[in-house]
């Protein structure tokens, strides 16, 4: 341990160190309240009506939970009307603490059955920061470095100050954290590292002299950090994780048995009770989710087996694996090497510091199977490493001077105080000079929803009915429940359930029809309809067809369905989600493709890839399309076919400032409803009626029953 704060020397010591770690937790706000400047130079890309826009689509669920608090519209547990989907959960009068036999059934959705600590937050800060809006986008940026202090105690006690530091200023700028706390990214990443470091902090602070009162004190300690962990971010595998750390940590100390128990229980009661009961069943879901082919709990339905996974399709999910991950730790792959290497070394030397790290290298474990969502987790370990290093190159140089003067001396620790002070102030040094410069990556500064979409949305909300049941797809489900006040089929915490399948099913085919017949079916039987038939029927196709059948009668009230833009770039995401080959019986892709066109002269497009020739249909790599529309404002000014039956369509689409943008579809995608309806317009009026139109960012229709007068 380093010198002991108790002494002058180690106190002065110790504040220092503290000190810069509190400087690197300001330069961590800093370095991305700094965006604020660029935000206010380009107003209409970040603001509407003089509010900031959140830049990432699950900001608006916390939103809309801090805004009802805020306003003192909040009620736990009640069903929650602006989302229409049902989840498997218990009865609404069961206990969560011991729900005995209840049987888990196709429930309504309901509000969180506490505030959940993201959005109590946002609502508690929205006085001071003029609004829940300016609260939300400025509580990340500003809580994002205090993890860098409890790793910095947790690395102080185990005699390397200067790891934790260099861990901190490490962490804190790695591309994919950075990216996740940035201005405007409203999420639980925020603290995310700051509860698992405090943890750790906490369990190792029990130290092989502390006596039971202290170590009863310490496991309450821990509880409390945990119990607000699961506030914050509810998965009680971390607090599964964080007792078991516990009781090694306490049994390598050679504690009696029961003294290691009455710990636990402490811990485990002060952490909350329902993390034990449902602890164990979160590990084998992340296990099963991130590791294997599990379904999450709302597929688990007969309808689970006849479609594909969700899991795949989400963007998080996607990207590197294996060691090709490395580059997303710290921006380059050689620093991430090199630290996770001594970390390594590290973890042999002082296994038994590191037991209280179990919770985050499980975490952390998870970037090399899950995408670079999880290295944000791994990028401290790589700095620590880094900084251990770094460490032993000052002590061995400051050996090797003395020893070049002829002092006799014994190597200095790592804890000797000229070693701490010359490697903290040599790791701020290779931070700035060597890793911030390959960590720094601008973010995306786009708004997921950008505003001129949000103001679309508004102004369709203004022809439809409060609390309109609207059929789009999920990925902006937050913002339009948020937004609008739309009650939608599903979004991003309930994208995972059957009826995700079922809208996509409509989207993609080429029947209206079934469209129109899908959406009543599935708003008037939900999940549970859905699963009751596949379990009958046991087959894709056989179900599909099930649901494209009409009602007996008219919907239960009215239905709307919204194509955004977001749509167009998911289409090879629908197709796939409705159990349908990507590529079409044309050989083609079922997605958008780009052509990247810069002008036209004379019918011939000019392209990246070459010329187009419009009066032929002809590319200059030798591809041909069978037809070409023209599109402006959403309707087809224009068609061209050609004499041929292949090669899928050229679309052209004319915006409000006359660019024309040029894409290539294959046949399955230009039939679709999706292709057909919004980019196209071509509705069938007997079975929908166009509600509002602002192509490319919104199409609205209404479903209208037949016979309907109009």
């Amino acid at each position: 341990m380093v010198a002991t704060p108790r002494t002058g020397r180690g106190r002065a010591l110790f504040l220092f160190g503290l000190a810069l770690a509190i400087l690197a937790v300001v330069h961590a706000s800093y370095s991305r309240l700094s965006a604020l400047d660029a935000w206010r130079a380009e107003p209409v890309a970040h603001f509407v009506g003089g509010v900031p826009v959140p830049v990432n689509l699950d900001a608006y669920f916390g939103l809309r939970w801090a805004t009802a608090v805020h306003e003192g519209r909040f009620v736990a547990h009640a069903d929650d009307p602006l989302r229409h989907v049902q989840r498997l959960q218990t009865p609404i009068e069961t206990s969560e603490y011991l729900p005995g036999d209840a049987p888990l059934d196709w429930r309504q959705q309901r509000a969180p059955r506490r505030l959940p600590l993201l959005a109590g937050l946002i609502a508690a800060g929205a006085p001071f920061a003029g609004g829940v809006a300016w609260s939300a986008i400025l509580l990340g940026p500003l809580v994002a470095g205090l993890f860098i202090v409890p790793l910095f105690l947790y690395a102080w006690r185990v005699g390397y100050p200067a790891a934790g530091l260099l861990a901190g200023l490490a962490g804190a700028a790695a591309p994919v954290y950075f990216a996740r706390t940035r201005l405007g990214y409203v999420d639980t990443d925020c603290l995310n590292l700051f509860f698992p470091w405090l943890a750790a902090f906490t369990i190792l602070a029990i130290d092989r002299q502390a006596r039971a009162p202290r170590v009863l004190f310490g496991a309450m300690a821990l509880g409390i950090v945990l119990h607000l962990h699961y506030r914050w971010y509810d998965k009680p595998a971390l607090a599964v994780l964080a007792w078991i750390a516990l009781a090694l940590h306490l049994l390598l100390q050679r504690r009696r048995a029961v003294e290691i128990a009455a710990a636990l229980v402490v811990c485990v009661v002060v952490s909350h009770p329902i993390q034990l009961a449902l602890g164990l069943g979160n590990v084998a879901s992340l296990l099963g989710r991130y590791f294997g082919d599990m379904r999450p709990p709302d597929g688990l339905s007969a309808a689970d087996g006849l479609f594909p996974n969700v899991m795949v399709t989400v963007a998080e999910q996607q990207g590197a694996r294996g060691l090709a991950v490395l580059g997303d730790v710290l921006g380059h792959p050689l620093p991430a090497a090199l630290g996770l290497a001594a970390f390594a070394v590290f973890a042999v030397r002082r296994w038994r510091a590191c037991v209280p790290l179990l919770p985050l290298l499980a975490m952390a474990a998870f970037t090399f199977v899950s995408g670079p969502r999880f290295s944000m987790y791994l990028a401290p370990f790589a700095g620590f490493g880094l900084g251990v290093l770094l460490t032993e190159v000052v002590r061995y140089g400051w050996s090797l001077a003395a020893s070049r003067r002829g002092d006799v001396v014994t190597a200095p620790t790592s804890e000797a105080p000229r070693v701490v002070v010359a490697s903290c102030i040599a790791a701020v040094v290779a931070f700035t000079v060597w890793l911030a410069p390959m960590a720094t990556r601008a973010p995306p500064t786009s708004v997921a929803l950008s505003t001129e979409a949000i103001q679309a949305v508004r102004t369709a909300a203004t022809h439809m009915p409060p609390g309109a049941r609207v059929w789009t797809w999920w990925d902006h489900g937050f913002a339009l429940a948020h937004i609008a006040g739309w009650s939608v089929f599903h979004d991003g915490g309930a994208q995972y359930t059957p009826q995700t399948h079922a809208i996509a099913y409509s989207l993609v085919t080429d029947d209206q029809a079934a469209l129109h017949a899908v959406m009543a079916r599935v708003d008037r039987e939900g999940n549970r309809g859905i699963a009751a038939l596949a379990a009958t029927l046991r087959a894709r196709e056989p179900l599909l067809a099930a649901l494209s059948k009409p009602l007996d009668g008219p919907a239960d009230g009215e239905l709307f369905v919204a194509f955004t833009r977001d749509m167009l770039l998911s289409a090879s995401a629908l197709r796939h989600l409705a159990g349908m080959s990507p590529v079409g019986a044309d050989g083609l892709p079922f997605l958008y493709e780009p052509l990247d066109c810069t002008g036209m002269a004379s019918n011939v497009l000019t392209c990246r890839s070459g010329p187009i020739d419009l009066n032929t249909g002809t590319f200059a790599d030798g591809r041909a399309v069978r037809r070409l529309d023209i599109v402006d404002n959403g309707t087809v000014v224009k068609r061209l076919d050609y004499p041929r039956t292949g090669g899928g369509v050229l679309v052209l689409l004319v915006g409000a400032d006359q660019r024309i943008d040029a894409v290539r579809v294959s046949e399955d995608l230009y039939r679709s409803n999706l292709n057909r309806m919004f980019v196209l317009g071509e509705h069938d009026p007997a079975l929908f009626a166009e509600v509002h139109r602002q192509v490319p960012m919104l199409r609205v229709f209404r479903r209208v029953e037949r016979g309907e007068s109009r």
